[in-house]
């Protein structure tokens, strides 16, 4: 019942549980894309990572795991998984990674609720990457490999976008409930070509060379909430990002040469 009250501060001394686990996409002419999925049950944000394989622990891919758990800004967070190997492994490797006091949880077998968070969560990650990846496939009038900087790039940013303007019953984003506030960025679709201001840099600079530069949007530091842009000179942070006309957003050989993570 509404009525009953609940005891004071109950909701505050609960410990935050996020959710892992494996998730995978491809169709039969294109090899299956392995990924990772993680979701905060109490925020909702939600994140993917573009893994090699199913079972191999790579390190880098665990230290961005961490750093995304650390940016939810809890004291303490239980990661809960499966007792699947392949998982736990991530999950031993992330609680000596992580700044934030980690818990690890393995729920039993068949244990419907921590199931049906995950699943939830790899539902709308997997609608959204599949989402955006035909569009900007249709857009390049080609099919994006699973090996294609821009596959990666959209794995990464679609759990930032969720997190970041996907409105929940209570009418707040995931970000609202993490940060207390809307996002103040500028709402842009992956793989759009932008005018971009680099963060300023250190040593001299050419007064006469342009300030803005052009590159493909490739999504938003969920740390800093910078803009992340890239061409073939490399990625780039950006505070400030200026879309194109509909005539000039979509450059199919810029996006062909962008470089990956």
């Amino acid at each position: 019942s509404p009525h009953i009250m609940k005891p004071e501060g109950s909701e505050d001394t609960r410990v935050p549980t996020a959710v892992m686990d494996y998730f995978f996409q491809g169709g039969d002419n294109n090899p299956t894309a392995t990924m990772i999925g993680i979701k905060d049950s109490k925020s909702k944000a939600m994140h993917a990572f573009l893994v090699e394989k199913k079972g191999v622990v790579d390190f880098k891919i665990v230290k961005k795991i961490a750093q995304w758990i650390d940016t939810l800004g809890y004291k303490s967070v239980v990661i809960k998984s499966d007792q699947e190997h392949s998982i736990v492994n991530v999950q031993e490797e992330l609680r000596r990674e992580c700044v934030t006091e980690m818990v690890p949880e393995n729920s039993p077998k068949g244990e419907s609720k921590s199931n049906g968070l995950i699943e939830n969560a790899v539902k709308s990650l997997e609608g959204m990457i599949r989402t955006i990846k035909d569009h900007i496939e249709t857009k390049m009038q080609e099919k994006l490999d699973k090996d294609s900087p821009m596959f990666a790039w959209i794995v990464e940013s679609v759990g930032t976008m969720i997190t970041r303007y996907r409105t929940g019953a209570d009418g707040k984003t995931p970000y609202q409930r993490l940060k207390g506030k809307k996002p103040s960025n500028t709402i842009v679709p992956i793989g759009e070509k932008v005018l971009y201001l680099p963060l300023k840099q250190t040593g001299k600079m050419n007064k006469l060379a342009p300030k803005f530069k052009y590159g493909i949007y490739v999504g938003v530091n969920p740390r800093t909430s910078e803009a992340l842009v890239s061409n073939e000179h490399g990625t780039f942070r950006a505070r400030t990002v200026r879309r194109l006309s509909d005539d000039m957003k979509w450059d199919v050989e810029m996006m062909k040469n962008i470089v990956g993570m």
